[in-house]
C-alpha cells in the first residue's frame, strides 16, 4: 500500500512538473480565425491579440498574457475592425440613408459587449476608423480634403480635425488613435487635440509593430514617440513586433529577437510563423494551423549557440516558410499568407508572369487545366518548387484577368452593403495594398479603367 501511495505521488510531481514546462512554452489553439478573410496583429500594454472578420462575426484571441478566444456578433455587415487595448472592435453601417453607423466592442479579458451608434455619418469617404477611451474617430471629406471626424461616444460630433492634405490610414496603437497623411505626416490624438510625432515620406505602407511603433513595408520601423527610425531586417505585415529596446520577427519557423542595441537570440519552432504579437516579457506566435505558442522571452537563445547550426534555412524563406528564391525580378510581386501571389497587375500574360519566377513555374487555370497562352486571371494558380500559389490580379474581382465596369460594380456594391466578397476578391481589391478594401480603392480601381 504505501509502495503504491509513493508511486502515485511520484506519477503527480512527474505530471506538475511537466505541466509547468508547458505552461512556459504553452501551445494553444485560436482556430476561429480560420474564419477571417484577413488577420491583423495588435501588440499593446493589455495583450497581443490577432482579430478579422467575416460576415457579421469579428473573431479575436488574446495570445498573451492571458489566452482568450472571443467573437461578437454584430447586425450588419462588418466594414472595419481595430483593436483598442483590451477592446475588439467591429465598425459597421446601421443605415445608409441616414448615415447611422455602428460600433459594437468586447472586452477580451471578461467578454462584455457594449454598441455605439453615430447618426450623420453621411460624408464618410473610408471604412477606417479608431476608438479610443470616450471618443470615436472616423475618416470624412469636405469639398477640398478627407479629415478626422472625432465623436463622443454618446455619439456627438466634438470636432472635425482638417490638416490640409488628405488621411492615408487611420490607425490605432496602444489605445491612442493616429492619422497618416497622404503626404507621410503623422499626427497622434489625445481627445480632440493633435500633435504631429512623424513624417515617413509620401505614400508610404505602415502597420502596427509593437507599443508605441509602425513598420512600413521596406523594413523602416518608426517610432511614435519622437519618429526616429532603425532598420527591420526581412519584415512583413504581423510578424514585426518592437519590445524591450529591439523586435521579434520570423524566418520560416524561427522567432528572433534583434535591434540596434541588443544581442540577437531566437528560438526554433515545429512549424512556420504567420503572426507575432508580444506583452510583458511574453512573445506569442501563430501558424497557419491557427496553433499558437505562448513563450517566455528568457527562452530565446543567444545567436552563438550551437543550436543556430542545426536551422539549416541557407536564408532561403521569408516569414511563411516559402522560399525567397521563388520569386525573382518580381518588381511589386510578393507572397501573402504562404499561399497567394498579390500584386500582379492587369492584362499580365502568361509569358511575363512566368519569368518572374526563379524556376520553370506552370500556370494553370481555375479548371486546373495548364496554361500556357493568354492572360493570367484572379483564381489561377501556380507551381513552383514544389509549392503552389493562387494568382491575385490587382482589380480583378470577377476573375477575367484585366479590369473592366463589373468589377468596379462589384466593388462598389461591397461598399455600400449590398454585396460581401469571398476571399480572393478581398485581395484583389485592395488596390492600394494597405489590408483595408474601401472607397479608396474603388476610386483608383474606377481611375484604372481610364
Amino acid at each position: 500500500m504505501r509502495i503504491r501511495f509513493l508511486c502515485l505521488l511520484l506519477s503527480i510531481l512527474i505530471f506538475v512538473f511537466a505541466t509547468a514546462d508547458v505552461a512556459a512554452f504553452g501551445n494553444y489553439s485560436a482556430s476561429d480565425l480560420e474564419n477571417c478573410n484577413r488577420l491583423t496583429t495588435d501588440s499593446n500594454s493589455s495583450g497581443g491579440f490577432v482579430y478579422g472578420f467575416t460576415g457579421k462575426t469579428l473573431y479575436s484571441s488574446m495570445l498573451v498574457p492571458n489566452h482568450y478566444n472571443r467573437y461578437i456578433n454584430v447586425p450588419y455587415n462588418i466594414k472595419s475592425a481595430c483593436q483598442s487595448g483590451e477592446l475588439s472592435c467591429a465598425m459597421y453601417i446601421c443605415d445608409n440613408k441616414t448615415s447611422r453607423y455602428g460600433i459594437s466592442v468586447i472586452n477580451m479579458n471578461n467578454g462584455s459587449i457594449a454598441d455605439y451608434y453615430f447618426n450623420g455619418v453621411n460624408d464618410a469617404v473610408s471604412k477606417m476608423f479608431s476608438l479610443s477611451g470616450n471618443y470615436a474617430y472616423f475618416v470624412r471629406a469636405d469639398a477640398t480634403y478627407s479629415y478626422v471626424a472625432v465623436y463622443g461616444v454618446d455619439g456627438s460630433l466634438k470636432k472635425k480635425c482638417n490638416f490640409g492634405d488628405n488621411i492615408y490610414l487611420l490607425f490605432n496603437n496602444n489605445s491612442i488613435t493616429y492619422a497618416m497623411l497622404y503626404d507621410g505626416r503623422i499626427y497622434r490624438f489625445q481627445g480632440t487635440g493633435y500633435t504631429q510625432v512623424a513624417n515617413i515620406g509620401r505614400g508610404v505602407n505602415a502597420f502596427n509593430a509593437g507599443i508605441g511603433y509602425i513598420c512600413t513595408e521596406s523594413g523602416m520601423l518608426v517610432s511614435l514617440e519622437n519618429g526616429e527610425t532603425s532598420l527591420v531586417p526581412d519584415c512583413s505585415k504581423n510578424c514585426v513586433s518592437a519590445a524591450n529596446g529591439g523586435f521579434y520577427t520570423a524566418n520560416g519557423n524561427r522567432l528572433i529577437f534583434s535591434g540596434k542595441n541588443v544581442s540577437e537570440r531566437f528560438i526554433k519552432l515545429s512549424s512556420s510563423i504567420r503572426c507575432i504579437v508580444s506583452c510583458n516579457g511574453r512573445v506569442a506566435t501563430l501558424n497557419y494551423a491557427y496553433d499558437y505558442n505562448d513563450i517566455s522571452d528568457s527562452e530565446l537563445k543567444s545567436n552563438s549557440d550551437s543550436q543556430i547550426d542545426s536551422f539549416n534555412d541557407n536564408n532561403s524563406y521569408n516569414q511563411g516558410g516559402i522560399y525567397k528564391n521563388d520569386l525573382q525580378n518580381s518588381g511589386e510581386y510578393r507572397i501573402e499568407q504562404d499561399k497567394y501571389i498579390v500584386g500582379v497587375a492587369p492584362s499580365t500574360s502568361v509569358t511575363s508572369f512566368k519569368k518572374n519566377f526563379s524556376d520553370s513555374a506552370t500556370v494553370y487555370n481555375s479548371d486546373g487545366n495548364v496554361m500556357s497562352s493568354g492572360n493570367v486571371r484572379t483564381g489561377y494558380t501556380v507551381s513552383v518548387n514544389d509549392h503552389t500559389y493562387t494568382i491575385i490580379i490587382l482589380g480583378d474581382l470577377t476573375g477575367e484577368g484585366n479590369v473592366k465596369t463589373n468589377d468596379v460594380n462589384v466593388l462598389m456594391n461591397y461598399c455600400v452593403d449590398s454585396e460581401s466578397l469571398n476571399e480572393l476578391q478581398v485581395l484583389a481589391a485592395d488596390y492600394d495594398c494597405n489590408g483595408v478594401v474601401d472607397n479608396r480603392d474603388l476610386v483608383l480601381i474606377a481611375r484604372s479603367l481610364k
